[in-house]
């Protein structure tokens, strides 16, 4: 019997995973069952179980192949190592996050709210699933970045005796929210046919976050 190679067995899993992709443009993720990904693959049972054991490592390799293929984790270290004053680090993150909802939504902004989702209904689930997925968060990663910026300002203003009227935590979690919503909105309208061509114009993530940025050197330059 011939030796089966890595490639071999890499491309039945990107198969698997494919098949998966394309039922989660139909179902909601935490709703796919591994029959789902059996009858889209037209693969057996018996040829699927061989690569995923569950239907939650299937989806935990789907996530992954869509962080990969999008992948701002280089963008944001060029930042974070940067000499640029905290304006224009957190400008900088701020564009980040536009141009995902500018060029990636589909893929970010519907994954992220596809995880969120799944938190909501199946907490154990998709901490395993996100657990077993071995390529960081772009989002996660750009949050930790942010959180990172702001607090060195704030110990930086802090240390010399700023009284500044907003904590670290009331600045990072304005940050956050403001941010989910404006995802959460465009998400929405983007896949709403009822919102209509107005709506979608008037409604602009990059000039949503450009008033979230606005708002944040704001809170960072209030003294109490």
């Amino acid at each position: 019997m011939p030796k089966v190679t890595q490639e071999y067995l890499d491309a039945k899993r990107k198969e698997i995973i494919d098949a998966a992709y394309r039922v989660s443009l139909c179902k909601t993720m935490c709703t796919i069952t591994m029959q789902d990904v059996i009858n889209e693959s037209g693969l057996s049972q018996g040829g699927i179980y061989r690569y995923y054991k569950d239907v939650d490592e299937i989806l935990a390799d789907m996530i992954c192949d869509i962080r990969s293929r999008i992948c701002i984790i280089p963008k944001v270290d060029d930042i974070l190592h940067s000499e640029e004053s905290f304006e224009n680090k957190l400008k900088a993150c701020i564009d980040i996050l536009a141009e995902i909802l500018e060029d990636d939504l589909f893929e970010i902004g519907r994954l992220n709210c596809e995880i969120t989702n799944f938190a909501l209904n199946y907490p154990d689930r998709i901490k395993k699933v996100l657990n077993n997925a071995k390529i960081p968060s772009n989002k996660g990663y750009l949050r930790e970045a942010v959180y990172s910026i702001v607090k060195s300002e704030i110990d930086n203003r802090l240390s010399n005796s700023v009284n500044m009227k907003y904590s670290l935590e009331e600045i990072f979690s304005f940050i956050v929210f403001s941010y989910t919503g404006v995802e959460t909105e465009t998400v929405f309208n983007k896949n709403n046919a009822l919102a209509g061509k107005f709506v979608e114009t008037l409604f602009s993530p990059r000039k949503m976050l450009e008033i979230v940025y606005d708002n944040v050197i704001r809170m960072m330059n209030e003294e109490a």
